[in-house]
């Protein structure tokens, strides 16, 4: 069957117009978030733990817009839609219209290496990677010491296309090979009585299955093993994106880079182990990148003090082994007196302040150990940028308890460290 543009109906059921709470959650800062979720699931997919994932992020323009002219006409069902209705919608559309009526668009392509593809592709089955990343909403299957579970972050390349459409292609392990279209718009009317669920599939099958076949829009593509390629159209990101996302990749994912884990290439810039420093070095003056240098020196100290966070046993069967957890300390002149919190896939979750007024310190956190990261990561918000002891359903307080205990941890060894040193002088 040939492909074509799915928009499944619904009766009786919700009716999304162009705001949508999955999206929302990354728009105050589109690249930086569309940055992290890229990384954080290509390190998610790893194949061979041994060597490092490679994400790349390439521009580029064409005009091989997989059927373009029905897309189009989709968008002119929703204006008759929504006129009137909806302002906000109203705009998009005008905007999507102009965007769909040139022949040539803008793609950025995001490819990742040294990764598994998207199982399940061809049979469609639910809780697969396939099915959660293109099908499901709200959806995760990622366990164990995986960066994300609230399958969310998904969205968040929709942001930088100006129709909210992208298309997936993958190489899975299995050694299927398969590519879908899916458009993130809203609602519309197909006939008296029937309307859109919002969501549309670049399919040849009434059920949105994946087609059979890689799809490659980018000539600079070459795919001879396994992964996916995401293809967002319409590509808008502003004059500084590629400057956005090497910022994004130093400040969210320099230790995972820096331990030989990952390799970003922007439009053929590589962001590796022998040149992080160099990048962080030659970062703007501003405060952010101030305290990614004192982190980043922290990290490749061999002065650096290392303290193991000590075996813990709870209730309920949870309990931590020796060193789950690392504490990295340096103290120095004009340091910023927090901590940077990360977990296992290395990826920056938030800065830990109020640990002491007087002592000048920098300190990384890392959470390496399965028990431990698994417990914390059910603690994470969607964002992935905050711990918080309500999110983990099974006992709030015992969240709360363990999560005191790790901040004492980092109080007590910051100043039992560096206390007396700081008194004598």
């Amino acid at each position: 069957m040939m492909a074509y543009w799915n928009f499944p109906a619904v009766k009786g059921g919700n009716i999304n117009s162009i705001n949508n709470a999955g999206l929302e959650t990354f728009r105050d800062n589109p690249i930086e978030s569309l940055t992290r979720e890229i990384c954080q699931n290509s390190l998610d997919a790893k194949k061979n733990p041994n060597e490092p994932v490679v994400v790349e992020f390439n521009q580029f323009k064409t005009k091989q817009f997989p059927n373009q002219q029905e897309l189009y006409e989709v968008f002119l069902k929703c204006r008759e839609t929504w006129q009137g209705k909806n302002q906000k919608s109203e705009d998009f559309i005008e905007e999507a219209l102009k965007t769909l009526s040139h022949s040539e668009t803008q793609f950025l392509r995001i490819s990742d290496f040294n990764t598994k593809g998207l199982a399940g592709a061809q049979s469609g089955d639910l809780g697969t990677p396939w099915s959660s990343l293109v099908k499901e909403a709200g959806s995760s299957n990622k366990e164990g010491d995986s960066g994300g579970s609230f399958g969310i972050g998904k969205s968040a390349p929709f942001l930088t296309s100006k129709i909210r459409t992208l298309f997936y292609s993958s190489y899975a392990e299995d050694g299927y090979k398969s590519h879908i279209g899916v458009s993130n718009i809203m609602s519309y009317r197909t006939g008296m009585d029937e309307i859109t669920a919002g969501i549309g599939y670049y399919t040849n099958t009434y059920d949105s299955k994946a087609i059979e076949g890689l799809l490659n829009l980018d000539p600079a593509l070459n795919r001879q093993e396994t992964g996916t390629d995401i293809f967002v159209s319409a590509f808008d990101p502003g004059e500084e994106w590629e400057q956005e996302i090497v910022k994004s990749v130093l400040m969210n994912f320099f230790i995972t880079v820096y331990q030989k884990k990952l390799i970003v290439r922007v439009n053929g810039l590589e962001i590796n182990n022998e040149n992080v420093g160099q990048l962080i070095n030659n970062l703007d003056d501003s405060e952010d990148s101030r305290i990614l240098k004192n982190y980043f020196y922290l990290l490749d100290s061999e002065d650096k003090v290392v303290i193991n966070y000590p075996a813990k046993t709870y209730k309920n069967g949870i309990s931590f082994e020796e060193g789950e957890a690392q504490l990295y300390l340096m103290d120095g002149d004009d340091l910023n007196r927090k901590v940077l919190m990360t977990r296992k896939n290395g990826m920056r979750i938030y800065e830990q302040d109020r640990i002491s007024g007087s002592i000048s310190f920098t300190g990384i956190l890392v959470i390496t150990g399965n028990n431990m990261n698994s417990i914390f990561k059910q603690m994470e918000n969607p964002a992935h940028n905050g711990w918080s002891s309500n999110r983990y359903d099974k006992d709030p307080k015992l969240a709360k308890k363990i999560f005191t205990d790790l901040r004492r941890f980092i109080r007590e060894e910051v100043k039992g460290t560096y206390q007396q040193n700081n008194t004598d002088q």
